[in-house]
């Protein structure tokens, strides 16, 4: 995605606005076989200016994560779990000046299904 969003008015017209990057990237690829599915994301984010004078910015990141997601019939019912592992290389970033990002996280699911 390509967004110049600048500023209309004022001593830094023409500017980009703060906290909205000019380029950003994201990459899916899914792969699935028979009732089971695996998808990895790769997302990349450009700097992103912290002043509105365009001066200071925050530095480019990128974040990948991976979901793999199974079902398995148990009779008539179906039992589906699902894991996702967030920011798997744990980069340090910022989105925002001073706001903590989140680091390696998992999340899993579990569902059953009764008919």
């Amino acid at each position: 995605t390509y967004n110049p969003s600048t500023l209309t008015v004022g001593e830094n017209k023409g500017k980009q606005l703060i906290y909205s990057n000019i380029n950003q990237r994201k990459v899916k690829y899914y792969f699935k076989c028979k009732s089971w599915s695996i998808d990895v994301i790769y997302q990349w984010y450009d700097e992103r200016f912290i002043r509105e004078d365009n001066t200071k910015s925050l530095e480019a990141y990128q974040i990948v994560n991976l979901g793999i997601h199974g079902d398995i019939p148990i009779k008539e019912n179906l039992f589906s779990i699902h894991l996702r592992v967030n920011n798997i290389l744990n980069e340090v970033y910022e989105s925002v000046q001073n706001y903590a990002t989140p680091l390696r996280n998992f999340q899993l699911s579990i569902q059953y299904k009764i008919k």
